[in-house]
């Protein structure tokens, strides 16, 4: 038998120790994100905050958010998830962001382009042989070589490039 609070609202201890549990389940896994969001905007510095694991917890939650179109689980873990979601992206955008700010050397502008005349023209130039003669045979080994390379590869080197 539970303790009525209300007699008019039906109110229970019963309910009140239900909502409570499920406040702190939904706000249970946001609360450790709080103090390290804080100290990441204060300081500045983002280096001990690994974005894998923001990665991690972003699909395992996206996951969990799916599964409960298959089969209904409780609300506040739907609840919980789509929170944690919302968190996770704040994190990386705290972090993508202060990371940027003190990023000592920026990283060089890369223009890419598919214009072999301009490319045969410069190596023209930087080979030190007079205007008029063909460059030396590296020179068109090595253009050639880079021409079928990034054709070949194109997507992939543009990513190491890019990516850490």
């Amino acid at each position: 038998m539970d303790w009525i609070i209300s007699d008019e609202l039906g109110l229970t201890v019963g309910h009140v120790v239900g909502w409570g549990a499920a406040g702190a389940m939904i706000i249970g896994g946001v609360a450790p994100y709080i103090p390290q969001y804080r100290q990441i905007k204060r300081t500045q510095d983002a280096e001990g905050f690994s974005l894998y694991v923001c990665l991690t917890l972003l699909i395992a939650n996206t996951l969990r958010i799916l599964f409960w179109f298959g089969k209904r689980y409780e609300l506040p873990l739907l609840i919980q998830s789509i929170v944690m979601n919302i968190t996770m992206f704040v994190m990386i955008h705290l972090c993508v962001t202060v990371r940027k700010k003190n990023q000592i050397i920026r990283a060089r502008e890369r223009i890419f382009t598919d214009q072999p005349d301009e490319t045969a023209h410069w190596l023209e130039q930087h080979s030190g042989a007079p205007s008029g003669e063909k460059p030396h045979r590296f020179y068109e080994s090595a253009y050639k070589f880079t021409l079928h390379s990034s054709r070949l590869c194109g997507f992939p080197c543009i990513l190491k490039e890019y990516l850490p």
